[in-house]
């Protein structure tokens, strides 16, 4: 694993990281070690009154390198720890190595973390001088949480923002195929996708209704018969899915496969747009190059949950009359003779 750690790091470096918390750990895990003297330290997470190894550095050691004795005494000196700020016991199996604990600064109703490092046996001047470099970075985990969440309020609101905008030019128009085009255009501009198209359920199965930057096209042309197949099978998981599939979902994938080798398209996803719990239709963004963060799905999600319902009430306001009127006797002999008239 990469060493993020580096002669230059600060606590200011620290206490302003900006990386995944799958990074920040093992940095923040490096320099405490650092600070403390140690060449060995163990993160331990309560959860469940139970205290279990979280993380370790150095990471090339294994975790099993610590016996189970050792692992009982250092839990509960973790447990000491959360009382008193810290606590130290020295190691049997050598007379020159003590454990040394620090309790976290974190959230307690949550979850309780403690680092527990392996330092040479010193004087209480020396554990003083050791606690006092780390006490200035016991507080770096929640102020790392709280810049994480407030980063990720403000993202959230820019989605919601993005969102309401395009909410607003869907509400201005007045049919289907307008509002379809504009939702496939704007979407196409805002996530910077090569295409995207919007298929749309009809007796269970999936008509393509619009294609971003492309005002016509035939239903007979392969590459759309093949996003309709794909499109399908979403629609028939109710589930999304993303190429090239990050992590195992249970999603069968085997026609968008089978359309991003035809097209040539490296990344794609599928969402179902739902309205009233029901799926209604299929938003397919493609990429030629640059993959989907995680960011991009969220704020996709957002936009599903927001434009579907608007679209099924001008799909259903655009049927022609025989549908309408179909419907409306079929509603009518469902309440006459429903289970409350038997």
């Amino acid at each position: 694993m990469l060493n993020l750690l580096t002669e230059t790091t600060t606590i200011q470096d620290i206490h302003t990281f900006g990386g995944h918390p799958g990074k920040f750990w093992p940095t923040f895990l490096a320099f405490a070690c650092r600070q403390a003297g140690a060449k060995l330290c163990v993160l331990f997470n309560k959860k469940s009154g139970a205290w279990q190894p979280l993380h370790q550095w150095p990471t090339n050691r294994r975790r099993r390198s610590l016996s189970k004795p050792l692992l009982a005494r250092l839990r509960a000196l973790a447990e000491k720890c959360l009382q008193q700020g810290w606590a130290s016991t020295p190691i049997k199996t050598s007379s020159e190595i003590m454990a040394l604990g620090l309790a976290l600064e974190e959230n307690k109703a949550r979850h309780s973390r403690v680092v527990i490092f392996f330092v040479k046996a010193a004087t209480s001047v020396n554990v003083d001088d050791i606690l006092g470099r780390l006490n200035l970075i016991a507080d770096a985990p929640a102020v790392y949480q709280r810049q994480r969440s407030a980063r990720q309020a403000q993202k959230d609101l820019a989605f919601f923002a993005g969102v309401l905008d395009l909410m607003l030019l869907l509400n201005a128009e007045n049919r289907f195929l307008a509002a379809a085009m504009t939702l496939v255009n704007e979407a196409a501009a805002r996530y910077q996708c090569a295409r995207v198209s919007l298929g749309w359920c009809d007796n269970g199965y999936v008509r393509l209704q619009a294609i971003s930057h492309m005002e016509r096209f035939e239903g007979k042309m392969d590459m759309v018969t093949c996003l309709e197949v794909a499109m399908e099978e979403a629609l028939d998981q109710d589930e999304e899915i993303l190429l090239p599939i990050a992590e195992i979902t249970g999603a069968v994938s085997r026609e968008h496969e089978k359309y991003s080798k035809k097209q040539q398209v490296e990344h794609l996803i599928s969402l179902p747009l739902r309205c009233n719990d029901q799926p209604v239709g299929i938003l397919t963004c493609e990429r030629e190059e640059v993959p989907f963060t995680e960011d991009d799905l969220r704020s996709l999600r957002i936009l599903g949950d927001q434009v579907s319902c608007r679209l099924f009430e001008l799909k259903q306001r655009d049927r022609w009359f025989g549908a309408k009127l179909k419907d409306g006797i079929c509603k009518q002999v469902c309440g006459l003779l429903g289970v409350e008239h038997t």
